[in-house]
């Protein structure tokens, strides 16, 4: 008889730099544009958490026969679900029609926290994923549920491959690091396009159209909303008007973001923060605002109130770093190495 299921585990994320970390004690991964799932498995019973800890196993049904058969016992592994394109490039704006189509989806397994009963999250990340490999088997590209497979040193030749075919970035995971539900610098990402999750704040409308012409983001900083630039394009005719209904859904008169130039607040549409959207971008301003941004797709596996900067993350940990060394950083805003 397998073991009781196990429970629901905060994941570990990365930090993000620009700086990638070289010698044999990194592994480097794909970095995978999908929803992160915790899958927990004991025999036949499967149970599938969002990284905020929602059960989607009804939303991800099309994955539990394949994990209900993977194991008599328990276990419960750390991935990324995704769809991929016909040159097998992960596509998370493809992600929300295969859902509501049941179209298939694929599981990257990347991490191995609990096994027969044992909690793993204090071995070696390299000991973990040699586990994952025996209990996933060999796997094939027609696999359901995929060993997300990784290179041993060797990063700046990993990321100009991976950056070469498209894809959005690696990761970089310390090999002899222990397994953490926090977000930490034994794991990095390094991307090879800008892209990250901002709030919607409201939206300015059009003289053309009877939908928006852009979305107001923000990002959440010490409590407060922080205007982080528009987006304007990236949007289909049939996704302008289920966003629009979004948003008229959650019309509000109060300006819910601080930063936000008078030109644009004058005609601006406000609304009560809750959707979160996917955006690519190529740089930003020194005011840290979007520019070039792209609409990629609305994100409904995270709260709002979970999206913060990832260069002030960055940033903040540079201080941090810096204050335990007993120095003071001139220029924080300034990304240091």
């Amino acid at each position: 008889m397998p073991g009781s299921l196990p429970a629901f585990r905060g994941p570990q994320l990365a930090t993000l730099t620009e700086v990638l970390p070289t010698g044999p004690d990194w592994l480097f991964e794909m970095k995978y544009d999908g929803y992160r799932c915790m899958a927990a498995v004991s025999g036949h019973e499967v149970r599938l958490f969002t990284r905020s800890g929602l059960d989607w196993t009804r939303k991800f049904r099309v994955l539990v026969e394949p994990f209900a058969q993977l194991t008599p016992s328990t276990a419960l592994i750390d991935g990324e679900i995704c769809t991929l394109t016909p040159s097998g490039r992960t596509d998370f704006s493809g992600l929300a029609r295969a859902l509501e189509t049941g179209a298939p989806l694929v599981f990257f397994a990347f991490d191995l926290l609990e096994a027969d009963g044992a909690d793993l999250t204090s071995l070696p990340l390299i000991k973990r994923k040699a586990r994952l490999e025996r209990l996933l088997g060999p796997t094939t590209d027609a696999a359901v549920i995929r060993f997300a497979q990784h290179v041993q040193g060797n990063g700046p030749e990993v990321f100009d491959a991976v950056c070469r075919e498209d894809h959005e970035g690696v990761i970089a995971k310390e090999a002899s690091a222990p397994y953490r539900s926090a977000r930490t610098r034994s794991w990095l990402k390094i991307k090879c396009v800008q892209q990250q999750e901002f709030v919607v704040t409201g939206w300015t409308p059009s003289s053309r159209k009877d939908t928006f012409a852009s979305l107001l983001l923000g990002t959440w900083e010490a409590g407060q909303l922080i205007y982080r630039g528009r987006v304007g394009t990236g949007f289909s005719v049939d996704g302008s008007a289920r966003l629009q209904r979004e948003l008229d859904a959650r019309a509000q008169a109060d300006c819910p973001v601080s930063g936000v130039p008078r030109e644009i607040a004058r005609a601006a549409r406000w609304v009560v923060p809750t959707l979160v959207a996917d955006i690519a971008f190529a740089e930003r301003t020194s005011e840290g605002r979007l520019r070039h941004a792209s609409f990629l797709a609305l994100r409904d596996d995270t709260s709002s109130r979970e999206v913060s900067d990832e260069v002030e993350q960055l940033a903040a940990l540079g201080i941090a770093a810096a204050a335990r060394l007993g120095e003071r950083l001139t220029s924080p805003e300034r990304i240091a190495y």
